[in-house]
This record gives C-alpha cells, sequence and structure tokens, in this order.
C-alpha cells in the first residue's frame, strides 16, 4: 500500500473501521503519519486502538522502528567499508603520480579486489532486502520506514549511489555464484536475488522470533 493512498485513507476512516485494525495495518498508518509530522492522525491511531490489542501494537511498532534502526546502521557501515576499501586497494598504486606501481602493489590490489566485491554483494544485499522486508512484508514504503531516522533519507542516497555501478553488480553476480558456497547444481539466472531473498526471510524471521508471535500465516 503506498504512502498516499495510507494518507488518504487516515483522512476518510471513520473511528469504527480504524478500531478494527490489526496491529499491522495500525502501525502502517502510524508510521506515515510520523512521517508527515501529523499528530491529529497518531491521535485517532493511538484512542482507536482496542485495549487488548495495544501491547502487541506497541511492541509491533517498536520492534519496526528497532529494525528500521538497525538497517539504517547496517546500510551505512557498509557504504563506508565498501569506500574505504576503494581507497585502500587504489591509494598506494595512485598516490606517486611520477611512479609506476610496483608489482607488489599490483598484485595486492588484485589479491584485495575479491574483498571489495563480497563488500559491494553485502550492500546489495542488505539494502535490497531490507526494502523488501519494509514494502512486501511491513507494508511500508522504504523511504517512510528509514525516514524514522534523522539520518536515514541520507543513508538511502549514499547507499543508492554506491550500488549504481552496472560493472560492480556484474562482479557481485560472479562472487555470489563462487562463495561462500553453490547454491545447487542447477544455473541460476539470479544469484543475488538468491542472497537478497535469504536476507529477507531471516528479517521476518528474527522479527518473529523476537515479537514471540507469527504474522506470516
Amino acid at each position: 500500500m503506498t504512502k498516499r493512498r495510507l494518507e488518504r485513507d487516515l483522512e476518510t476512516l471513520s473511528n469504527e473501521v480504524l478500531a478494527e485494525l490489526d496491529p499491522i495495518e495500525r502501525n502502517r498508518y502510524l508510521f506515515v503519519a510520523q512521517a508527515q509530522g501529523k499528530d491529529f492522525w497518531i491521535e485517532r491511531l493511538n484512542e482507536t486502538c482496542p485495549t487488548e490489542q495495544q501491547g502487541e501494537t506497541l511492541a509491533f511498532g517498536y520492534l519496526s522502528l528497532h529494525f528500521a534502526f538497525e538497517a539504517v546502521y547496517d546500510l551505512h557501515t557498509t557504504v563506508l567499508q565498501f569506500h574505504l576499501l576503494e581507497r585502500q586497494i587504489w591509494a598506494p598504486i595512485f598516490e606517486e603520480s611520477d611512479n609506476l606501481p610496483s608489482a607488489e602493489d599490483r598484485e595486492q590490489a588484485s589479491d584485495r579486489a575479491d574483498d571489495i566485491r563480497a563488500q559491494y554483494t553485502t550492500l546489495y544485499i542488505a539494502y535490497h532486502g531490507n526494502r523488501r522486508f519494509a514494502e512486501d512484508w511491513l507494508g511500508i514504503e522504504f523511504e517512510t520506514w528509514l525516514a524514522t531516522h534523522k539520518h536515514g533519507s541520507m543513508v538511502i542516497d549514499l547507499a543508492e549511489d554506491t550500488l549504481d555501478d552496472p560493472t560492480q553488480q556484474q562482479l557481485a553476480e560472479e562472487w555470489a555464484l563462487e562463495k561462500p558456497e553453490p547454491f545447487t547444481d542447477e544455473p541460476i539466472d539470479d544469484p543475488l536475488g538468491v542472497l537478497v531473498d535469504r536476507c529477507y526471510e531471516s528479517r521476518i524471521a528474527e522479527f518473529e522470533y523476537l515479537s514471540g508471535r507469527s504474522y506470516s500465516g
């Protein structure tokens, strides 16, 4: 459900309908209300929450925020580590413009190229796995979800700028087929997609484990 649709619903739905929302649905509206700074919407959503659902709704909302903040941290640190690796790999080659890189420098750069492919793959999986978790499972737009963190929008921009590299993506796909282990004996058209699926499923499993409830049935 899009943010615009949620906003329209908050403007038009009656208190009786809002009272029938389950914890997942209520938190979708709460995230949009918080992102828009609509205190009146937040008050309506809280006031119409049935007493017997208040504890679960609060716990679900807290976990949703926790996972959003965790996603921001993971994406940010992975982006920074990726660019640090880039500098560490290529700086020895270019720092002295008057001299050609030594054979040792070139060998070290080649040896560590695998590290940067792995880091790009990690970023790709974290970005797309968390986006899918937010939009397909929580039902919240990724940008709205991470906007609950003051640096969320900035981190999304950094991650997207870093991932916008077709060459690195192709190398990451090759790396994903080779490591950490073959997925299957059959050819795989989308090896990164397999890893994103695993991330998405692990996010759901962790959320349900921490909440003590199953929401996937």
